[in-house]
């Protein structure tokens, strides 16, 4: 189970059975399975956490080609309304006045529902110089990732393994700006440079841009926290907990 805290009633409603009567709970973060531990406290006996990784992977052997290349600062994710993405803007607006030659990149995609709001969102990146993506395959989002240097994203429920985004920035080794909670994990809180705010952001952006060596030692933490959200290792875990069912 993915999410189950944002859903609507009648979502929720149709959930009752499945924690009720299942044989086992798989939870995709601990988040979601501490929500519904507080509506069925019984799961706790029958419900463990397996993260899910990122559906966007590095070519085998391609990750580390050279470190040197790496020119870009990034968002990735979906557009469309409470993604964070004012906040990318703002800190992209306070980053230009430090480095006005940065190369800002904006990698998305979205729905016909939000046209009118992805429209908005490119108008005003472009006006600070960010150059917008869309729509781009698994592979081209995997080679631009390889060229970027760090990314900042924002969450406005703070930064929790269920954002596949942050995890395919860690699997290709970009530095990640984020906002951490009490409940981000601590592999991610320790592998992740924490900004309460876009300036806060932009001023670590700043220091890393001036500090290379410093950038890279985010860049590799990413990479160590990337094997914990690896596909072999979740493929194990689910291994694992099948036998362990078995009768």
């Amino acid at each position: 189970m993915h999410e189950a805290s944002q859903t609507r009633l009648l979502r929720r409603i149709a959930l009752v059975p499945l924690l009720m009567f299942s044989r086992w709970i798989v939870f995709t973060n601990s988040f979601e399975q501490s929500f519904c531990k507080s509506l069925f406290p019984a799961i706790s006996k029958k419900s463990s956490v397996i993260p899910i990784g990122s559906s966007i992977l590095p070519p085998d052997g391609a990750i580390v080609a050279d470190w040197h290349d790496r020119k870009y600062i990034v968002f990735f994710g979906l557009i469309r309304p409470n993604k964070g993405l004012e906040e990318f803007l703002r800190f992209a607006r306070l980053l230009r006045q430090h480095n006005g030659s940065a190369a800002i990149i904006l990698i998305g995609k979205t729905t016909g529902k939000w046209k009118a709001y992805c429209s908005r969102i490119i108008h005003q990146a472009r006006s600070v110089g960010i150059e917008c993506m869309f729509g781009l395959d698994e592979g081209d989002v995997s080679a631009l990732l390889r060229k970027s240097a760090l990314g900042y994203l924002p969450f406005p429920d703070g930064l929790t393994e269920r954002r596949s985004s942050v995890l395919a920035l860690f699997a290709h080794g970009v530095a990640v700006i984020s906002n951490t909670t009490d409940i981000t994990p601590h592999t991610i809180r320790e592998a992740v440079a924490n900004a309460g705010s876009p300036e806060e952001a932009a001023n670590i952006a700043c220091h890393f841009l001036d500090h290379p060596q410093a950038l890279r030692a985010m860049q590799e933490k990413s990479l160590s926290v990337a094997y914990e959200y690896s596909w072999k290792r979740i493929g194990r875990s689910y291994i694992d907990l099948y036998t362990s069912l078995v009768p």
